[in-house]
């Protein structure tokens, strides 16, 4: 699976745990809806890092945490 298959699928399964549609984890997190969107969406491939750690923060879990799922055991970086 590539880097981004597998942080989109981690961002899903984290909004369905807290039953959270994108647009609210989007106001808890306190970045654009739209931007947010796109990638779950697949318009855009990319996301910063930044922007995760926002996530994680409205999600109460640390960057670390995060990557600790195995969706990112086997993990390809896309070229």
């Amino acid at each position: 699976m590539y880097l981004n298959t597998a942080i989109r699928k981690r961002i899903i399964g984290l909004m369905k745990e807290r039953n959270w549609s994108a647009n609210h984890l989007s106001l808890q997190a306190g970045i654009h809806r739209s931007g947010l969107n796109k990638f779950l969406r697949k318009d855009t491939s990319s996301i910063k890092i930044e922007t995760i750690e926002l996530l994680c923060e409205a999600c109460g879990i640390t960057l670390e945490e995060f990557f600790a799922s195995p969706l990112f055991k086997d993990v390809q970086v896309k070229d």
